[in-house]
């Protein structure tokens, strides 16, 4: 992964290895995934835009399933939508604020499927 900085045009890379980046809506952090090798045995993971501070995400699941994409940000900022696939498929919601994960729907959802009214 990569930082871009378009007024000087330079490409910076991270200290971090991963894949399937999703910024934040405020654009201060980002979601990506990291494991064995992305969507087997892949875990949540959180940094700083800057790439600094990067942590496993809260109230992460089993590790024995797989966990294939991120889907979207809530709109404030506060939760994180992903697909696991295990025996089932579930989109699952983390919420950063009290560090709680729960099933979402049975399913998979895709890139940006947050609705916001």
């Amino acid at each position: 992964m990569y930082t871009l900085d378009f007024v000087s045009n330079t490409r910076t890379p991270l200290s971090t290895f991963g894949g399937d980046p999703m910024y934040s809506p405020d654009g201060s952090k980002i979601a990506f995934l990291r494991g064995d090798t992305l969507g087997s045995n892949a875990r949540v993971y959180l940094m700083r835009a800057d790439g600094s501070n990067v942590h496993p995400a809260p109230a992460q699941t089993n590790p024995d399933v797989s966990i294939t994409a991120i889907s979207d940000w809530s709109f404030d900022g506060t939760r994180l939508l992903f697909d696991q696939v295990g025996n089932n498929q579930w989109v699952r919601m983390i919420d950063l604020r009290d560090r709680t994960a729960r099933n979402v729907t049975n399913g998979v959802a895709d890139k940006h499927a947050w609705f916001h009214p």
